[in-house]
């Protein structure tokens, strides 16, 4: 039946017709009405099976419908813990009696629809207020991180660019448990042809949401989302009038402000916190405080991007759980929204791509994944888990990801991935739960012999920071010749050579820029690495890079390390019968992140 909703990987864009919406919406009556926006009035229906979804009745219909299609599809494949998820759409042509130089005359009447998953609590701006009272600070903080996350998926997510350019507390929709999921994305891509993300003619945003570059000159960029964001954080923090209270006063006596008013709840909490927990607290509150500050500022060239926002939250999170463990839950963040998510592929879908990040958690004794994300051909799935610490990514251009290997106990501590180069699998699928039960400790997989040794090779991490360029190599590595590392406080650049599975020796690098003493490491015959370690930590300006490396190899010696280290560090698991063969990650002015390729000799 047409409103039976299928949301699974594989099923296409459930097409419901205009005349299954008009009855659900009373004909799309005001008492069914629940929103408006700059592209269309939203209302409420109720499905034959009881599902309830928010049907949004776009104003503009002079869409072209290839182009409405494709970028319907492109919104479809967003899948995101805190974006409203996309489940239908109507795009029909019917002829309908209207009245014309006073005559009824038969007119084509195009509908453009589109259809979301419902969230009973409401939008934000239902629940906003100061700190006294209202949400406790640990509900708001994660609403904060939520929408930030949000907002870094659709600006940077595998699905391209997509600026909203109208978020506001009104398009930030809580679930049962005040997990934030933003809707409204992604409208603007529709209507490409009236809006540009330079400057535009049409009327975009909302009064006190827009920034001064936006209401001056019309001029649009990703800042435009930030500044919309920092306005947003205030708000949640101090409450509807927090804008007026800001334009009263200097941003340094505003932040104190908020700061003594949350401290003196803290204080007044019961149970009570210790000292410390309240130290912790106040650091978050003045953290994201600075920070909205920041988000707001006149001049776009000095707001941050969304990528940094987020990444100076996990990094408070991870300080968060050094200090005050006791404030955590007693066990794993689990998505309430999707505890055990199965992901099953399409018969032409296939895995691109894995990220994630890994950091300390109260209940393991070592470090564990804390989330993930995937990505295929055709959408992206995540993140599973919420996150902090440090972040991870591994992508692959010219093939696909077959399966994982890593290390397990009461928790997932590790992910590794098999990659198949140009061979991309079918009919893959994997049962993904934040908290991996197994009773082994360590868990890889035997795949069969005779396929070949490129069927054997794992791309894992890669470990640093996300900024500057991609770096990977063309040709699939069979065993690593040599290496040569430029270092002083820092790894300044990466170099080494290799031989394909044809005996063909490639030279990949340097990576990285000037600078720093070289060093060389040429493997013998019978020699191959078997460890990598290294530290990742902030240099200058640069918050992380790769501080320090040491290899050791199967003949017990040890290579570094190299650079004067400092940071956190990071150890690269391999097994026994397995050898690091190449090299993939980032590089600028140095070497900002590091990941291997491995192969196993099956």
């Amino acid at each position: 039946m047409a409103d039976k909703l299928q949301h699974t990987a594989d099923t296409m864009p459930n097409d419901l017709s205009i005349d299954l919406l008009t009855r659900i919406t009373d004909n799309f009556s005001t008492k069914h009405q629940i929103g408006h926006g700059g592209f269309g009035t939203v209302y409420k229906g109720v499905l034959e099976n009881g599902e309830e979804i928010a049907v949004k009745k776009l104003d503009i219909m002079s869409l072209d419908d290839v182009k409405f299609m494709n970028e319907f599809t492109n919104l479809m494949s967003v899948r995101h813990k805190n974006i409203v998820r996309l489940v239908g759409y109507c795009c029909e042509t019917r002829r309908k009696l209207v009245p014309h130089n006073g005559k009824l005359v038969l007119a084509y009447m195009e509908e453009r629809v589109l259809c979301f998953e419902y969230l009973q609590r409401g939008s934000l701006d239902n629940y906003l207020s100061d700190e006294s009272s209202g949400f406790d600070w640990c509900t708001r903080y994660n609403i904060i991180k939520g929408t930030c996350e949000g907002v870094n998926y659709l600006h940077n997510g595998p699905q391209g660019h997509i600026f909203h350019l109208d978020l506001k507390p009104g398009n930030i929709l809580l679930d049962k448990n005040n997990v934030p999921k933003i809707a409204d994305f992604g409208l603007s891509r529709l209507f490409e042809k009236t809006l540009s993300h330079h400057t535009t003619k049409v009327v975009i945003g909302t009064p006190g949401y827009m920034p001064p570059e936006y209401i001056e000159k019309k001029h649009i960029t990703e800042m435009f989302d930030v500044f919309s964001l920092g306005v947003i954080i205030i708000e949640i923090m101090e409450g509807p009038k927090a804008r007026s209270k800001l334009l009263e006063m200097p941003s340094q006596e505003f932040i104190e402000l908020v700061h003594e008013n949350w401290s003196r709840r803290f204080q007044q909490t019961t149970p009570t916190y210790t000292s410390e927990e309240i130290g912790s607290l106040q650091r978050q509150v003045k953290t994201c405080l600075e920070m909205a500050l920041q988000c707001v500022e006149a001049d776009r060239h000095k707001r941050p991007t969304i990528a940094e926002v987020v990444s100076r939250l996990n990094e408070l999170d991870a300080m968060f759980q050094r200090t005050s463990p006791s404030l955590l839950p007693s066990e794993l963040p689990i998505d309430p929204a999707s505890p055990g998510d199965q992901v099953q592929f399409g018969p032409s879908e296939f895995l691109t791509e894995i990220s994630g990040t890994t950091g300390p958690y109260v209940c393991a004794v070592a470090d564990v994944v804390k989330s993930l994300t995937l990505v295929t051909n055709s959408g992206s799935y995540g993140p599973f888990g919420q996150g902090g610490g440090t972040a991870f990514h591994t992508s692959q251009s010219n093939g696909s990801i077959v399966g994982f290997f890593g290390r397990a106990g009461g928790f997932l501590h590790s992910i590794g991935v098999y990659v198949s180069p140009n061979r991309p699998t079918l009919d893959l699928s994997r049962h993904f739960r934040d908290a991996l039960q197994v009773n082994s400790e360590h868990e890889t997989i035997q795949e069969e012999r005779g396929k070949g040794d490129d069927d054997a090779l794992a791309k894992f991490g890669p470990w640093g920071g996300s900024g500057d360029m991609d770096r990977d190599m063309e040709v699939v590595p069979h065993r690593l010749e040599s290496l040569t590392i430029c270092s002083a406080d820092i790894i300044n650049s990466l170099a080494f050579s290799y031989n394909d599975h044809n005996g063909k020796q490639h030279t990949v690098g340097p990576w990285g820029g000037d600078g720093g003493a070289a060093f060389t490491i040429r493997l013998g015959a019978f020699e191959h690495i078997k460890g990598l370690s290294g530290t990742v930590g902030s240099f200058g300006m640069l918050q992380n890079v790769i501080t320090s490396l040491k290899f050791t190899t199967n003949l017990n010696r040890t290579y570094g390390p190299y650079g004067k280290g400092g940071g956190t560090p990071f150890v690269v698991p391999v097994e026994d019968a397995a050898s690091i063969v190449g090299f993939f990650g980032r590089a600028g002015p140095c070497v900002e992140a590091l990941g291997v390729y491995i192969r196993t000799y099956l």
